[in-house]
């Protein structure tokens, strides 16, 4: 090959990058942290490294459909509820749960269709003879809880006393006080309790977690309405990942013992 069809080579791999920039459509994800769907390396900046099993997923998105490019930004939670409420650019795709987030987004965002769905339940260690179908079975025994979090009708047993209420602040102090016996069982989540077990160097599968769940809610993507066609290809793409079997890929890489 001589230079001169070098040139013309370069000269049209050019065009079409020059072509393809032209193309590419920013959106603007807003990520908060909520392990292990979103792993941030430092909360307290907008600009951090990203991971987790929406990162994973949206750049997989991104890999499949090279014409939008994504951006993650971890807005502080005032300011992202804001522009969420107020559908303001800046702001693409916010993640959540139609069951928790303010009826306000629904004005300016649409949520696509799930990535997971995921449930709160009662996690005990697997040889534990107690088994959870009702609130009365949790009579007598503590019960591990994070402070801040609602717990539906619990939150009045914990108040009469006829379940002891073991408050901490983290996943992991749930976990540590269910080894050490210090609690009965705690209240976690079947997405959520596996990642930070196996953080501690434990094996998930020696938990139990109760068929009987607290709350079971869709966890996935918002999209601006000012994009109807993003949020079109994300859904498309959501689903394919599901038939594929790449999504299940994706959550055990974070939730399951390798």
């Amino acid at each position: 090959m001589n230079i001169k069809q070098w040139h013309i080579i370069i000269i049209v791999g050019l065009y079409f990058f020059i072509a393809m920039q032209a193309r590419s459509e920013n959106c603007i994800v807003n990520i908060t942290s909520y392990p292990p769907f979103a792993i941030l390396e430092n909360e307290q900046k907008l600009h951090t490294k990203f991971s987790g099993i929406v990162i994973d997923v949206l750049d997989l998105f991104q890999k499949n459909y090279p014409t939008y490019k994504i951006e993650y930004i971890n807005y502080p939670i005032a300011r992202g509820r804001k522009m969420e409420a107020t559908g303001e650019e800046g702001l693409d795709i916010a993640m959540g749960s139609p069951l928790f987030l303010k009826n306000t987004i629904f004005k300016h965002f649409e949520f696509t269709t799930p990535i997971v769905r995921t449930k709160d339940k009662i996690i005990t260690k697997k040889e534990s003879a107690l088994i959870y179908k009702k609130p009365q079975d949790l009579y007598g025994t503590t019960v591990g809880v994070l402070f801040g979090y609602g717990y539906a009708e619990f939150d009045a047993l914990f108040e009469a006393g006829k379940i002891k209420a073991a408050y901490v602040t983290t996943h992991i102090q749930n976990i540590k006080k269910l080894n050490l016996g210090r609690i009965d069982a705690y209240w976690g989540n079947n997405h959520v309790s596996p990642y930070f077990i196996k953080q501690m160097g434990l094996n998930p599968n020696d938990y139990h977690y109760s068929e009987t769940t607290l709350f079971e809610f869709d966890y996935g993507p918002f999209v601006t309405k000012r994009k109807p066609e993003l949020r079109k290809d994300l859904t498309t793409f959501l689903e394919g990942i599901k038939k594929t079997g790449e999504l299940e890929k994706i959550i055990a890489k974070y939730t399951t013992k390798e």
